[in-house]
């Protein structure tokens, strides 16, 4: 009768254990959006908790893997290749640990350098979030740089997930240029522009000749400005070729401010054909420098070749677009 009883207590252990690990289940599901992150398996000798994505390598996901383990570190390093001045890398992640004690950090540093607090952009800890988290990140210039992301845990105490991931990693890659020019024309048509150095109380601009031939005709471009916030502007004009001389009065874009460090995408909808001209400035004060003191204008051309013909008074070059430049180092 004893044993019978015993075991009956051991029965009601199990179903409660059971319904706690399908509580905890449910809500680490419902913390990551309903996306999980893919399982990882460890890859190095030196790292015994670095993670591989154990899926397809152009993945670059990772989450951590030293879940209860004080005193740990786990860590993920990429290298991100032949960078121009002004690229944009972007990501998504999550961190869940015990607050200012267990942390997520990312460091993003020159090919040849190691990383610390210096070039740390990401220091996070605690249980605020319950979903993914946005950053990204400008390159001021250009070369090979590294990339380590880690989550790193002190001597006792566990919080939340006890975990960081990262996912969706995306990379835009600035303008090309050369010592001679600041603008170019890539093989595919589309066309780029990059404020050379302004002084102040100047102004520099590139123009392009456009020939529309249907109503309706769309341009399209990316651009982003790091100025002197109300003082230096980037400025674009869209206007009838034969009324150069009253251009300001067709201004699309007034920009400046170091808010966003992303390009962002405008677009023009002609109500007419003809000749037209594009310009886009870099207007500055009489005084005072901010952010990287410069404007860009990349992915220039029509949204439909079918319905305009674009001819250009000089040329450019499109910045491209790949997560290439994107590997991880320890694979």
């Amino acid at each position: 009768m004893r044993h019978i009883h015993y075991i009956s207590k051991l029965l009601i252990l199990a179903l409660t254990c059971g319904s706690i690990f399908t509580s905890c289940k449910d809500d680490f599901e419902d913390n990551f959006s309903g996306t999980t992150p893919t399982p990882y398996l460890a890859d190095s000798d030196s790292n015994q908790n670095q993670n591989q994505n154990s899926g397809d390598d152009g993945d670059l996901d990772w989450s951590s893997n030293n879940k209860g383990q004080g005193g740990s570190t786990d860590y993920m390093e990429y290298t991100i290749t032949d960078v121009r001045a002004g690229a944009v890398l972007t990501f998504e992640y999550f961190v869940s640990s015990e607050t200012n004690c267990d942390f997520f950090n990312v460091y993003i540093y020159p090919e040849g350098s190691s990383y610390s607090s210096s070039n740390r952009v990401i220091h996070a800890s605690g249980t605020s979030y319950s979903t993914f988290q946005t950053f990204s990140y400008t390159f001021a210039n250009s070369g090979n740089y590294g990339m380590r992301v880690e989550y790193v845990k002190d001597g006792s105490v566990d919080s939340g997930q006890d975990m960081a991931a990262v996912r969706n990693f995306s990379f835009t890659n600035g303008p090309e240029q050369t010592s001679s020019t600041n603008y170019g024309q890539s093989t595919d048509g589309t066309y780029w522009w990059t404020s050379p150095t302004t002084d102040h109380g100047n102004v520099s601009w590139h123009t392009w000749t456009l020939t529309v031939k249907k109503v309706g005709a769309i341009l399209s471009f990316d651009y982003r400005v790091s100025s002197e916030n109300n003082y230096d502007f980037l400025n674009v004009y869209i206007y009838p070729t034969s009324d150069e001389s009253n251009y300001t009065s067709y201004r699309v874009l007034h920009e400046s401010g170091t808010t966003y460090s992303y390009f962002r995408n405008y677009r023009y909808t002609f109500s007419s054909t003809g000749a037209y001209t594009m310009r886009a400035e870099y207007s500055k004060d009489g005084s005072g420098n901010s952010g990287e003191d410069k404007a860009w204008i990349q992915n220039l051309g029509f949204v439909s070749s079918s319905s305009v013909k674009a001819e250009v008074s000089q040329a450019a070059t499109r910045a491209s677009v790949s997560e290439a430049n994107i590997v991880k180092k320890n694979n």
